[in-house]
């Protein structure tokens, strides 16, 4: 299930002052530099482990209900502002009924018990669902992957060096893999 972003997030995990520390840099000519890549690191963590850091607002869409269950592509969902199908006169109604599952991981959403969720038009984007996804106090070891790959792309610009570069730090991988889910 794929999804869009509506509301990009107005922060980000780590502040340009915590990256000039971690990096050991004194002046603001790299600012705008560091910036970057701390919101590079963010969006490598959100395709690699489906985590959004800092809120956010996040759209999908599906053509028919699932048997089952919904399964939001992005967390940790905070909330859903907005969940709307298109009935079967055509009209599109706000599904209210709906049980709300944010402590799994990834989020979910089913019928009610003993229902099913309504009959929608067998179109595309029928259905839509939107989010609020990240964390309201981002965990210490996921601040510390962000800065571990800013400074990784920091120091190492270049993908000619005459040591071995890799992807991603190892540090960094182990800080996230415990986070989040994979598609």
């Amino acid at each position: 299930m794929g999804y869009i972003v509506t509301q990009p997030a107005s922060t980000t995990s780590v502040s340009v002052a915590d990256a000039k520390l971690h990096c050991r840099i004194t002046d603001t000519a790299q600012d705008s530099l560091l910036t970057m890549y701390i919101q590079a690191a963010e969006s490598f963590i959100l395709r690699r482990r489906n985590l959004q850091l800092v809120p956010a607002t996040f759209k999908t869409t599906l053509d028919i209900f699932p048997q089952k269950e919904i399964v939001l592509p992005v967390g940790p969902v905070q909330a859903i502002s907005s969940f709307t199908y298109l009935n079967s006169q055509g009209q599109r109604v706000d599904y209210t009924g709906y049980c709300f599952d944010n402590i799994s991981v990834p989020a979910r959403i089913t019928p009610p018990y003993l229902s099913i969720f309504p009959q929608c038009q067998n179109i595309t984007g029928s259905i839509e669902i939107t989010w609020t996804a990240g964390f309201t106090t981002v965990p210490a070891d996921l601040k510390a992957a962000v800065l571990l790959y800013t400074a990784d792309r920091y120091e190492n610009r270049e993908m000619n060096s005459v040591v071995q570069l890799y992807q991603v730090p190892k540090a960094f991988e182990d800080l996230i893999n415990h986070w989040g889910f994979t598609t």
